[in-house]
């Protein structure tokens, strides 16, 4: 996708006095090509529309300070929702470029698939956009990236830890601990760490102190499940 064409959907999501309709058609002609918005040099749109979505919301949400969203110009309303769902696309993309949902389609319920080396290939060039996106704090992004980053465990399980910690510590400003989704499958993944990297949460303190908070977090959002787990955390010291 030529730069040219990324830098004319950012002036024209802008510019919009946008509806839904047509946001998601910027975005159906933004990710044309689908596996191919992360190759080669569309990291470099990639990023750079990323970092374009996230500071226009944020300077929105500056403007309109202290003003409920309903009160906020409409035109301000239309920009904010068009945003959103380029920031929305973007984490979807990322999840099905990732090779994720293929692996999730093709295999058995809960097992656990080896990570091909175009996937591999895909996590260690798509650190920054992984880490940018986690600090959106939107649960609908988190909850993608999440899903993500579960499929790359076998292969990188302490930074896979990390990044999920941060994506929690980010998401609670948009009320991600809430959804009912985000608990079960936090917890579940919490689980597995146990059952397979108790070595992990034992001996790296700051993967222990992840976990403390990533519980804590769950805890104080009222899901007894979490509250369960964390009766089992001397498992972790035997």
């Amino acid at each position: 996708m030529p730069l040219i064409l990324v830098l004319f959907l950012m002036r024209r999501i802008t510019s919009w006095p946008a509806s839904a309709r047509r946001s998601r058609t910027a975005l159906r002609v933004l990710l044309t090509g689908k596996r191919r918005l992360f190759a080669d040099e569309r990291w470099i749109c990639s990023k750079r529309l990323l970092r374009f979505a996230r500071d226009g919301l944020r300077n929105l949400e500056q403007r309109n300070r202290d003003i409920p969203f309903n009160q906020w110009p409409r035109q301000d309303q239309d920009k904010a929702k068009s945003l959103l769902q380029l920031l929305d696309g973007i984490g979807d993309e990322v999840y099905f470029a990732s090779g994720a949902y293929d692996s999730k389609r093709q295999g058995e319920p809960g097992a656990v698939r080896a990570v091909k080396p175009e996937s591999e290939r895909f996590y260690r060039e798509a650190a920054v956009i992984l880490d940018e996106l986690a600090e959106t704090g939107l649960p609908s992004v988190a909850h993608h990236l999440v899903e993500t980053l579960e499929f790359f465990i076998p292969l990188d399980p302490r930074g896979v830890f990390l990044r999920i910690g941060h994506i929690l510590r980010a998401g609670q400003q948009g009320g991600y601990q809430y959804e009912s989704l985000a608990a079960d499958r936090i917890v579940k993944l919490v689980e597995r760490y146990l059952a397979d990297y108790r070595a992990l949460l034992r001996e790296d303190s700051e993967c222990r102190q992840i976990l403390i908070e990533i519980l804590d977090t769950f805890v104080q959002a009222g899901w007894p499940s979490a509250l369960r787990f964390t009766y089992r955390l001397e498992e972790i010291f035997r």
